[in-house]
């Protein structure tokens, strides 16, 4: 009897995750939610994330300033000024950073591409030592790529 109770137990969990989770992604979908760029200026900023299987989610800097947090799938914009602006990914509970400056053209639109970093994730599995090695390996005077998420410009 305590197994079956344990059992459903997992199962309504499952079954609540799944709902809340389709219950987002339809509101994601939905065309009468607000879809409105976040800042202001006009240079147009379009950060799309890839769909996968990492949880946390890929919040989006602009010089600093937080503008939105990325699910899995999701795509945010954000509006700033021309001219050099440091754009970062970041993850809670995470370490290392995607960190680099761009200069960015007036009155242009520019999108990137958020992915998951696969040296992270091996370098997570060897532990601090591996944190220590891929932190290393993937900084520079520009920036880094040392989290859990990296960044290309389309």
């Amino acid at each position: 009897m305590k197994v079956k109770n344990i059992l459903l137990s997992a199962f309504s969990l499952v079954l609540c995750a799944n709902i809340s989770a389709q219950t987002s992604k339809e509101e994601s979908n939905n065309p009468e939610k607000e879809t409105q760029a976040k800042g202001s200026g006009n240079v147009t900023l379009v950060f799309q994330r890839e769909s996968s299987i990492v949880l946390k989610d890929a919040k989006i800097f602009v010089d600093g300033t937080q503008y939105c947090a990325l699910g899995s799938g999701d795509e945010c914009t954000v509006k700033t000024s021309a001219g050099r602006h440091i754009l970062k990914v970041d993850a809670s509970m995470t370490t290392g950073e995607f960190s680099k400056p761009f200069t960015f053209e007036d009155s242009k639109t520019y999108t990137f591409i958020i992915t998951r970093k696969m040296s992270y994730t091996v370098g997570a599995v060897f532990g601090m030592l591996g944190t220590i090695v891929n932190k290393a390996a993937n900084q520079d005077e520009n920036g880094s790529d040392d989290g859990t998420f990296t960044m290309e410009l389309k």
